[in-house]
């Protein structure tokens, strides 16, 4: 049984952002015309809009870049401080501010989603409008405690994985509970292996 991994097509990094609290963030551009910020979720990186990126770019200004602690940035700590505020103002400052891009079409996906409207709450005036697919905003909810606890038991379970190295665990783990449904991950009709 022969198997596929979806391989990203590799970019040549044209430019890297500056340093924001001594954090160095990946990031390439394309195009001209109004911004559109590109913001990956949990288990991606910038490369996961690819295919979006040179259509885009055909109209707009485009750049995806990669958050913290994802491929090809530096793990400089143990992930902690990977938060929402800190991404966020990651977003506002070292990717909107400093490449003076502001008002800006975001578009997220997932955890990147959140990130953005988490942003823009905080700073309306940097947004032009905002795309969401699929953001994790329950946990905003008031009244939904459990769901909260939830989501961090799962953190913790997928960065312990990741720290003792065993990437494919943590995929399961945060597949399962994103999907909240024991064994999701398995029980995928296509056979899904880490590259």
């Amino acid at each position: 049984m022969s198997s596929n991994c979806f391989i990203y097509e590799p970019y040549i990094y044209t430019q890297e952002a500056e340093y924001i609290s001594e954090r160095k963030l990946f990031y390439i551009e394309r195009g001209h015309g109004q911004p559109v910020v590109l913001i990956h979720g949990t288990l991606n990186d910038f490369r996961i809009w690819q295919f979006q990126i040179e259509s885009f770019a055909q109209k707009f200004h485009v750049v995806s870049y990669s958050r913290r602690y994802a491929y090809p940035n530096q793990w400089p700590g143990d992930g902690e401080d990977s938060n929402l505020t800190n991404n966020a103002t990651d977003l506002a400052e070292l990717i909107i501010k400093r490449l003076d891009l502001g008002p800006a079409h975001l578009i997220g996906h997932s955890y990147g989603a959140l990130t953005a409207l988490y942003m823009a709450y905080h700073h309306p005036e940097l947004v032009r409008t905002l795309v969401l697919g699929e953001p994790p905003g329950m946990s905003l909810l008031d009244d939904n405690s459990k769901y909260s606890k939830d989501l961090y038991a799962i953190r913790e379970n997928v960065q312990d994985a990741i720290r003792r190295g065993d990437m494919e665990r943590a995929v399961r783990i945060f597949s399962d509970g994103v999907m909240r449904k024991e064994g999701f991950f398995i029980s995928c009709p296509l056979t899904l292996e880490l590259c």
